[in-house]
């Protein structure tokens, strides 16, 4: 027991002792130690607590003291006038965003405080039990509210996934796709009836809008791996693909009411005007990803690069014909990098894209295979389909940044431009310019949608979207 007390006794700032060699030599004499501290009076222990010298380091102020304590004549305001002022017209332009920031917020609490995730999982449990998943349609821009059915039977672990997407503008896709380990197999079919087309050039008019439809099909094998199989999301990941099958695309006369078709107005870009165009495509891609954070990705790069074959077709692997009246080349560059900065992450991102189409010595490639800029293709400030070409050029420069309680603002600028050549004909001082600004609610970890407004020198478009943003 004496041990016991001594060694507490040890740690005591009135003892004197600096070091662990105090400790050491206080310990080994425990029994005086013991013996002393238990016949002093109270006021001269050696702990120290009400030692003179203990009470004279501390300064006046933090004394204790007998007085009554000071309480203002009236309550302290917040601010002062002259502040309120200075804060006032930032507080105005802030306003909406923070109203939008009050609902989200407590939309959010009225979730978690009611359980409505749980709730909304044991109502619609069952649909994935029995292989049936809703999601939003994958249909692309200008096609309309949708929404799409999966079904996976549930015996196969997802290596069959049969899916239909449609949309109220009457666009829809039906894909079947087959897969086991890093082989795939697939189908699909789409229906495209309202494509929209400016003409060939960066120099269009807005004014010459029109539209095409477009009704294809292909079957595509495809094989596929990444490395590490586990990766780190701390470490580079590495993605390679390869594929090939037969394609074949009709191209239509356009079928909005409101919008003339587009060979009434360019005649020359339709020579095969309802002719099945089959080609076999093969190609392959390879990627770097190092992009990492959340709730949406902060630090690092991807890099791709992507190389399509639009050949021939084979005679035994033909859909339909073995004879084509063209073949081209598809090469597509992409990058992007972003960094941030703080706790909350605020994130500056810059992305780069081009698309390159090589063809043959005809030089004839039908209007839904050139590069396009507009809408969700890049360029969000230009109507859907604004830009048509050969080569295409784009990039963008991001600040993504918190302003209330999951919820988050996004501001963009845009550049690209198409041409014949980009690497010829591409000038920075020919570049279109495009801006938006975008809110994206979210949760701790992912980012639920986004809806915002984009504009250019020729249109303001407004944007929206669910899943899928990161």
């Amino acid at each position: 027991m004496w041990t016991a007390t001594a060694t507490a006794l040890a740690f005591l700032p009135a003892a004197g002792l600096a070091g662990p060699a105090g400790w050491i030599a206080q310990a080994s004499d425990s029994s005086r130690t013991t013996d002393s501290t238990a016949a002093a009076p109270a006021g001269e222990s050696g702990d120290g607590i009400g030692n003179s010298d203990a009470a004279s380091q501390i300064p006046p102020e933090l004394a204790a003291t007998t007085a009554p304590p000071w309480i203002p004549e009236e309550a302290v305001p917040r601010e002062k006038p002259w502040e309120t002022a200075l804060r006032l017209p930032f507080r105005i332009i802030s306003l909406p965003l923070t109203g939008l920031g009050y609902v989200t917020e407590h939309t959010f609490l009225l979730v978690e405080e009611t359980n409505l995730v749980n709730r909304a999982r044991v109502t619609f449990e069952p649909l994935p039990k029995a292989g049936f998943r809703i999601l939003p349609a994958s249909l692309g821009d200008h096609t309309g509210l949708g929404l799409a059915l999966a079904y996976s039977p549930p015996y196969l672990r997802h290596h069959l996934v049969a899916r239909f997407d449609g949309s109220l503008q009457q666009y829809n896709r039906t894909a079947i796709q087959a897969a086991y380990g890093p082989m795939s197999l697939g189908y699909q079919y789409d229906w495209r009836p309202k494509e929209r087309f400016f003409g060939i050039g960066p120099a269009t008019s807005i004014d010459d809008v029109s539209n095409f439809a477009t009704q294809s099909q292909s079957m595509r094998l495809g094989l596929g791996r990444r490395f590490p199989s586990r990766p780190d999301p701390d470490s580079p990941r590495w993605e390679t693909g390869a594929w090939f099958g037969p394609a074949e695309i009709v191209t239509r006369s356009g079928r909005a009411d409101e919008e003339p078709s587009f060979e009434e107005l360019f005649p020359a870009a339709t020579p095969y005007l309802n002719q099945r165009v089959e080609h076999l495509v093969y190609g392959g891609r390879l990627a770097l990803d190092h992009r990492r954070g959340r709730p949406h990705w902060g630090e690092g790069a991807m890099t791709s690069v992507e190389v399509e074959r639009f050949d021939k077709p084979l005679e035994s692997l033909a859909l339909r014909t073995s004879s084509t009246p063209y073949t081209y080349t598809r090469f597509t560059y992409h990058t992007e990098a972003g960094v941030s900065f703080y706790r909350e992450p605020r994130t500056f991102r810059l992305e780069l894209q081009v698309v390159d189409n090589v063809p043959d010595r005809t030089g004839s490639i039908l209007p839904s295979e050139l590069a396009s800029l507009g809408g969700g293709r890049g360029m969000a400030g230009f109507e859907s389909g604004r830009f048509h070409d050969l080569d295409a050029v784009s990039g963008r420069l991001s600040y993504i940044f918190p302003v209330a309680f999951r919820l988050e603002f996004d501001v963009h600028m845009e550049m690209g431009q198409v041409a014949r050549d980009v690497w010829r004909d591409g000038k920075w001082s020919t570049l279109e310019h495009s801006y938006g600004i975008a809110l994206r609610p979210r949760l701790e970890n992912l980012v639920l949608g986004a809806i915002g407004v984009d504009w250019s020198d020729e249109s303001v478009r407004f944007r929206f979207s669910a899943g899928g943003v990161e």
